[in-house]
């Protein structure tokens, strides 16, 4: 599954970009992202009732239905979009390692590729830890706590073309990026000192910023590793997906051994969100316009 899931961005990518006029580029990958946390919602919607109607297995074989019927409509264009392939390349070869090369030579990309790490380290910090943490610390009901979840969820889906609208139109991706890597850090130094007197509509606001900044990154990053990676757009996008899920294996981990070790969540959460302001701050360092 990983191996398969880890083929969609830089495929996507190298589809898409061509295709997109670059005044639109952010706007187009930032809208491509809102498939994942979708997806996400429709699952959780679809996947409940079916386990109840008529299995756990049995529910993730009706899923495989509609995989399917998209493997055969997709079969349509993929000869036009297959053009450009050469039949005759050999897979297994050391140009595998190609990707991992862009990292030594170019700063942007080692700094973005930092940033990646850290930010979706901290989005899954807070989907991992955001419920457990409102209902045995907070004092929000599971209820409650269930509804702050998902209004991070949302803020994720409707920041996203947001984010790149900005990215085309005003401000560069970069600085977006260097701008929500700090208000992601405020963001999760507040979370960490969620407590049973916050009222519900800070504990909301304080999640809304969350999801926008730490779920809503993902397109623009995405435009700006293809746009970093230039004619290696689709290498260097594989390569942003890599350390994205790095960041998402890695982290969360090391979250949960902080707050075991101290107890609290607060340190945990002020640690990651400095990693995220740094990271953001660091993308600034790199010269050139804003």
């Amino acid at each position: 599954l990983g191996l398969a899931y880890g083929a969609t961005a830089p495929a996507s990518a190298h589809l898409l970009i061509p295709r997109t006029p670059p005044g639109v580029m952010n706007l187009v990958l930032s809208l491509r992202q809102i498939g994942v946390p979708l997806g996400g919602v429709l699952a959780g919607l679809a996947m409940v009732p079916l386990t109840l109607a008529v299995g756990w297995r049995e529910a993730l074989l009706w899923q495989a239905i509609p995989v399917a019927a998209l493997l055969l409509l997709i079969e349509i264009p993929r000869k036009r979009w297959d053009s450009g392939r050469d039949p005759g390349r050999v897979i297994v070869h050391r140009r595998l390692a190609a990707p991992l090369a862009l990292l030594l030579e170019s700063g942007a990309i080692r700094r973005l590729a930092f940033a990646s790490f850290v930010y979706s380290g901290l989005q899954l910090c807070f989907i991992s830890f955001m419920t457990v943490h409102l209902t045995s610390r907070a004092g929000l009901d599971l209820i409650a706590a269930g509804q702050s979840l998902a209004v991070y969820q949302v803020a994720g889906v409707v920041s996203r073309p947001i984010w790149g609208w900005l990215a085309d139109r005003f401000l560069s991706a970069r600085f977006l990026l260097a701008a929500q890597g700090v208000i992601m850090c405020a963001a999760a130094i507040l979370a960490g000192r969620f407590a049973p007197e916050w009222p519900q509509a800070l504990v909301l606001a304080v999640c809304a910023v969350a999801g926008a900044t730490a779920s809503g990154f993902t397109g623009i990053a995405y435009a700006e590793w293809a746009r970093l990676g230039g004619a290696r757009r689709t290498e260097a996008t594989g390569l942003g997906a890599g350390m994205m899920f790095a960041g998402v294996m890695v982290m969360p981990s090391a979250f949960s051994v902080a707050i075991a070790a101290s107890g609290e969540y607060a340190g945990a959460y002020a640690a990651a969100g400095l990693l995220a302001a740094l990271s953001g701050l660091l993308l600034l360092g790199g010269g050139g316009p804003p």
